[in-house]
């Protein structure tokens, strides 16, 4: 845990450093940054979580199924998951598996839209 804990320590570290040069030869050189939000696309960001929840859902009911028991693909991962979409037969089937590719679409889709739109929301009332 702790060969984690430093690794991100120094790649942040790291970045921060790079970051921080960057900024200083910008400064010798009379460079200028307008710092401004940019947007992001509502369709990208809906499509990309879509595709990454339903491809997780559909992967977790068939692992489990074939038995394969890791951190992030295990029964109990599943039935904690199966809890928030009850009623809808997403369990350790291929079915099931289906289910919750279709789920995890919509569910992605609806949350990534959300998501662009309240940061295409805040990003319009800084510049402002």
């Amino acid at each position: 845990m702790t060969s984690y804990l430093f690794c991100i320590t120094m790649a942040s570290s790291l970045i921060f450093i790079n970051f921080h040069a960057t900024l200083e030869w910008m400064a010798a050189k009379n460079i200028t940054i307008i710092a401004r939000a940019t947007r992001l696309s509502e369709v990208g960001l809906a499509g990309a979580f879509g595709i990454f929840w339903g491809v997780y859902l559909f992967l977790l009911a068939l692992l489990v199924r074939l038995g394969v028991n890791t951190m992030w693909f295990n029964a109990r991962t599943l039935e904690l998951i199966a809890s928030w979409y009850p009623g809808l037969g997403f369990n350790a089937t291929f079915r099931g598996a289906l289910v919750g590719l279709v789920i995890g679409l919509l569910c992605g889709i609806i949350c990534g839209w959300i998501l662009a739109k309240l940061y295409n929301w805040c990003a319009k009332l800084q510049t402002h």
